[in-house]
């Protein structure tokens, strides 16, 4: 299964888990790139993710690099010491 229909398979779990819970809410998907390439990101932007997250400083610096214009989460465990790495260029932590 490639990226597309894996994308457009969680987004049907998402309405279906809504339609169930009879919940109106609007969800934010957060595609996890953890340990896939930069050139991941690139495929989901181009097809409408906006939300990316990342578990890894290192890793999420280096894809935020392409300056493809999503929002970054970070949602990893984060050492103290690499807060300054991230603060100010991730949407959430």
């Amino acid at each position: 299964m490639n990226i597309k229909e894996r994308l457009l398979e969680i987004k049907r779990r998402i309405e279906r888990a809504l339609l169930i819970s009879k919940r109106s809410d609007s969800v934010t998907l957060i595609a996890v790139t953890k340990t896939h390439p930069e050139s991941v990101v690139k495929e989901l932007f181009e097809l409408g993710v906006e939300d990316v997250g990342e578990n890894y400083v290192q890793e999420m610096l280096k894809k935020m690099e392409l300056s493809i214009p999503v929002r970054w989460h970070f949602i990893g465990g984060l050492q103290r010491n690499k807060v300054k790495y991230i603060i100010g260029k991730v949407f959430l932590i």
